[in-house]
């Protein structure tokens, strides 16, 4: 959608239809080139006078341009699915399902499905074992309410400071002026959080950190900048921990302003939609609908797994 005209009208316009939906699925996710999603092969393909279905001639199988995306066995027409993933995409600190259910008049059940599923598709996206480099801030999160906001029967005892008793932490790791990787350890022991680091940060990196145990000793392995916040020291020369400070007030800010509360079980979901956000900050709407399309090929979130038992996330 480069180098045409832009803005939601515009948006509308170029996608009033299923079809028009449809082609744009097509050449986004084949090009000129229709490829068997079962056997790969670009042979012997054959096209029903629906426009819609295909057979493939080697394994006689019939597909759509929707098999095994996002999008298949769903009953939402695909321009609501594409209203929904620009709406996604173009609003800042998120949407939430009640608003595209309105949006786009579906029940919020489906709408809060359909995020899920693009959400899923943002998560398999980032590669969270790449090594960073260059100038790195690292940092830790804690995601929960406030106890002195909680009724006196409902208080939780011992949750002060970092405690986990009553919230989920949430680790990162920035490229100063790059992107940034989230990480969901259940316990932040020190072992474990610093051979993190250790393989996801280049070495001969420079990385700044506060004064927290955990990241005592990484001037054994890197340029080890320490900020000491509980001595209102917020920057040191070029030591600080300042940009990842405000990526942590930008996940807060959504997840308290836009969708309020957010279960345990998927908050990092959130959290990496937030990331994707950020690392894709530079970008246009359009261009970041793109983006968003491009994930939700080979991609598909069943529901019978999205409300099953929590996994550890990587």
């Amino acid at each position: 959608m480069k180098n045409q005209e832009k803005g939601i009208h515009a948006f509308f316009t170029k996608f009033s239809t299923d079809e028009k939906c449809r082609a744009y699925l097509e050449h986004q996710r084949w090009g000129n080139i229709v490829h068997c999603p079962f056997c790969f092969k670009p042979d012997k393909i054959y096209k029903f006078r629906n426009n819609k279905t295909y057979k493939c001639g080697l394994c006689k199988l019939n597909f759509s341009v929707v098999k095994g995306t996002i999008f298949e066995r769903s009953h939402i027409p695909l321009t609501k699915w594409f209203i929904a993933i620009y709406l996604f995409a173009s609003h800042k600190k998120g949407i939430s399902s009640h608003q595209i259910a309105k949006d786009i008049d579906i029940t919020q059940a489906n709408a809060w499905f359909m995020l899920q599923r693009i959400r899923y598709a943002m998560n398999h996206c980032e590669d969270f074992r790449k090594v960073m480099s260059g100038v790195i801030e690292v940092d830790e999160t804690y995601i929960g309410g406030k106890n002195k906001n909680r009724h006196w029967d409902k208080k939780v005892p011992n949750s002060q400071g970092r405690s986990l008793a009553d919230k989920s932490v949430v680790f990162g790791i920035l490229t100063r002026g790059g992107g940034i990787l989230t990480y969901n350890p259940k316990q932040l022991p020190k072992v474990g959080l610093q051979a993190l680091i250790r393989s996801r940060v280049a070495p001969g990196s420079i990385v700044n950190t506060d004064e927290f145990l955990v990241y005592k000793g990484l001037h054994n392995y890197f340029e080890h900048g320490v900020v000491q916040h509980g001595k209102s020291q917020y920057c040191i020369g070029d030591y600080h921990t300042n940009s990842i400070e405000g990526f942590w007030s930008w996940v807060k800010r959504s997840i308290f302003g836009i969708y309020h509360n957010v279960s345990k079980k998927h908050l990092m979901r959130y959290c990496r939609e937030i990331s994707f956000r950020y690392n894709q900050r530079s970008k246009g709407n359009e261009e970041i609908f793109d983006d968003n399309l491009l994930l939700c090929f080979d991609c598909r979130l069943m529901y019978k797994e999205l409300i099953a038992s929590p996994k550890r996330l990587q």
